[in-house]
């Protein structure tokens, strides 16, 4: 019981930043598209 007490306040946990960072993130939607469209090689292979 503990257990999954546990699990659900970790899923809770991870579904509220996952949500917090979305609606971050939908503020610079389009600068983000921007940035992807006009990366550069170097940037992606930092990533990789």
């Amino acid at each position: 019981m503990k257990r999954l007490l546990l699990s659900l306040m970790s899923l809770n946990f991870t579904l509220t930043a996952s949500l917090s960072l979305i609606s971050c993130h939908q503020t610079t939607v389009k600068a983000d598209i921007f940035d992807l469209l006009t990366i550069k090689p170097e940037i992606l292979t930092k990533h990789h």
